[in-house]
């Protein structure tokens, strides 16, 4: 994946400017195994899925019911998130 994103910032950085900004980046960027992070969703209440899905990227969404008053769910009123 690094080579991958080496290659991209080089087309519009040169190598040293690249280098820097992959390093700066690198402490900023927290990744987590998909499993973890579809795993917290679920524990929240959400049912996640994975609609895209390419090297170490994803796009993940997660379906939460409303509740109704009585304490219940309800399938017709979901909220969609990305």
């Amino acid at each position: 994946m690094f080579r991958r994103q080496s290659s991209r910032a080089c087309r519009a950085f040169t190598p040293a400017e690249s280098a820097g900004y992959l390093d700066a980046w690198a402490n900023e960027d927290t990744y987590f195994p998909l499993l973890d992070e579809l795993s917290w969703l679920a524990d929240a209440g959400f049912s996640p899925d994975v609609l895209w899905r390419r090297d170490g990227f994803a796009v993940v969404a997660g379906l939460k019911h409303a509740l109704e008053p009585g304490g219940g769910t309800s399938a017709g009123a979901a909220i969609a998130l990305e």
